[in-house]
């Protein structure tokens, strides 16, 4: 298959899978927004329901508190106790009752019965509704208190009425019966059918505290059961639960009475029927989107990477051109602004930057030539005016010689390190491997005499062949091993460890000793260039040797650290680069 053939099905590749891992990540969402506008829905329909309800209860409230204060009431009260007037009766005051009654329920289709209770809670007049209108007088109830319970008396001494769900989608208002002084004889309750009250919607259902559908079906209380604390919370909340056979409906409470049963519920069924529509709608939106977001990102993409690529080899081409010390680099650059500015600091910095280089060129050769050949001759000097001055010398003569001398060698070797620190990142990288093992026996060997004076002791393990300039890893081993020697304990004879340890890419090398140890406060500080932690008095060397190993390492492309406790040794670990092919020592 040709490349012309090959690109056109690798972008649609690109299109199709991003858009489909698109849609599997949008559709959570979609499918979890949608729930909420259906949740919202339906807790917004049960509301609307709930308050329509609660203004058609308050009206009959009100109403219900208004009869209970008329005298008509109070007059079948006293007629059944026994009172007796100049000319009315017990039943001429259930007469007059019933058409006060008659009067204020004559548009009422929802009225089921009206009762007049005495204080103990027995039913003294009923009254039904009759067909073509009107309300007659029925059988009284042997129920004491009307099913009001506690209630009843609680009514009765406080003086306020009160509601209560009764079954099948009953209502009852109860409000006390007063006399002119306050004091409560009675009790008037209503009676009203809810189902009646309002025309609910298709998918509402209505359920009472007690888990009895009222309106909408069994399946309500399926979905009703599914959530018991619906039926004996103290504070009910609106609350959206779902059935076994995927229905789900959104619940609002309506709180008539105290009493967990004295509740309604009203219920209003999501309708999920466009969910499939939705997503249907989604998959292919999203895919479209997707591929058009995709090919777009690929067209963007490969032009920034063109030119970010041709950017970065044109600054690092200028960069090297700088270190290596050629004047007049430019970086001419066409693109917007930014660029060009960049293009524009970069040449100033290549400027400078090879001005800088120069001088630090010419320092490292004053320091190469210049200061160490007269610091030679100073030391060998000091040493033939002290060997040629008639013997015996007196104390001051020796003092100061020997304070001439020691300053000079020190001098000396702190041109010599200096040097090495400044010209080690100069130098062009082998070519061919060099043995870790063999520098590390030329370091030794360098070492010899002082290693001899201290007694030191070194072993090692197999050590590979690392891609390092052979006198830089020399240098290396050289700083390590001397500080090993130096910092040796007075109680033991220094011990030195050097062995390697394979990590992936890279080699770790570690030179560990049973030195005097060093504190963790200062295992950073060490690797700075003059940082010293000890007096000169105590200790010799220049600090700049672990500054000298840190560069060393890290221009070979490693790290180097160090482990310590103070009198429990130390021990130096530094990674270098595998050789790519190479095999294990």
């Amino acid at each position: 298959m040709t490349l012309r053939r090959l690109i056109p099905l690798l972008l649609l590749a690109l299109g199709v899978f991003p858009a489909l891992i698109l849609g599997v990540l949008l559709l959570p969402g979609v499918v979890d927004a949608f729930d909420t506008v259906a949740r919202q829905e339906g807790l917004s329909q049960a509301r609307a329901q709930q308050s329509l309800l609660m203004q058609a209860i308050e009206r009959r409230s009100e109403r219900t508190r208004n009869i209970a204060l008329l005298p008509a009431p109070l007059e079948v009260l006293s007629m059944a106790e026994g009172a007796t007037g100049p000319t009315l009766d017990q039943g001429q005051a259930a007469e007059r009752l019933r058409g006060v009654l008659s009067r204020w329920f004559r548009d009422s289709a929802d009225l089921n019965v009206i009762t007049v209770l005495d204080r103990q809670g027995h039913e003294r007049l009923r009254f039904e509704p009759r067909e073509g209108g009107g309300l007659a007088v029925a059988a009284l109830s042997s129920e004491s208190r009307h099913g009001l319970g506690a209630r009843f008396a609680s009514s009765m001494s406080s003086g306020q009425g009160g509601a209560s769900v009764l079954a099948g989608g009953a209502l009852r208002l109860f409000q006390p019966i007063r006399k002119p002084d306050g004091t409560s004889v009675g009790m008037l309750t209503i009676d009203y059918d809810l189902t009646g009250t309002l025309s609910a919607a298709a998918r509402s259902v209505w359920v009472d505290g007690s888990g009895r559908p009222l309106h909408g079906g069994k399946d309500a209380v399926t979905v009703f059961d599914r959530f018991p604390n619906l039926k004996k919370s103290a504070e009910p909340k609106p609350v959206v639960v779902g059935g076994d056979g995927g229905e789900r409906i959104a619940w609002v409470p309506l709180v008539v009475g105290p009493d967990p049963t004295d509740r309604l519920w009203i219920g209003t069924r999501l309708d999920e029927s466009e969910l499939d529509a939705w997503l249907a709608a989604l998959w292919l939106r999203s895919g479209i989107v997707a591929g058009v977001l995709v090919l777009a990102l690929i067209v963007a993409a490969r032009w920034a990477a063109i030119r970010a690529e041709a950017i970065r080899l044109n600054a690092l081409t200028g960069l090297n051109r700088i270190i290596a010390g050629e004047k007049g680099v430019r970086f001419d650059w066409s693109g917007p602004k930014e660029i060009r500015r960049l293009g524009a600091d970069l040449t100033e910095l290549g400027a400078r930057h090879s001005a800088i280089n120069a001088d630090l060129r010419r320092f490292t050769e004053i320091l190469a030539h210049h200061l160490q050949e007269p610091v030679r001759i100073q030391v060998t000097y000091v040493q033939t005016l002290a060997h040629l001055l008639p013997k015996p010398l007196s104390p001051e003569i020796e003092e100061v010689i020997g304070f001439v001398q020691v300053s000079a060698v020190r001098l000396r070797d702190l041109l010599h390190d200096a040097y090495l620190y400044l010209v080690v990142d100069r130098l062009p990288p082998p070519s061919e491997p060099v043995s870790a093992a063999e520098a590390l026996q030329a370091a030794w060997r360098a070492l010899s005499d002082r290693a001899e004076q201290a007694g030191a002791q070194l072993d090692t393990g197999s050590l590979p062949a690392v891609k390092v300039c052979r006198e830089r890893l020399v240098d290396l081993f050289m700083v390590l091993l001397s500080n090993a020697i130096e910092f040796r304990s007075p109680d033991r004879p220094p011990r030195i460890t050097v062995e390697c340890a394979d990590r992936e890419t890279m080699w770790e090398f570690s030179v560990g000793d049973n030195g005097i140890g060093i504190e963790a406060d200062y295992l950073e500080r060490i690797f700075r260039v003059f940082e010293r932690l000890h007096p000169r008095g105590r200790h010799a060397g220049t600090g700049v040797g672990l500054a000298l190993a840190r560069k060393i390492v890290e221009y070979a492309g490693g790290s180097i650290h160090a482990r310590s406790a103070p009198g429990q040794g130390s021990t130096f670990l530094f990674t270098l680069p595998k050789i790519p092919g190479a095999s294990a020592p």
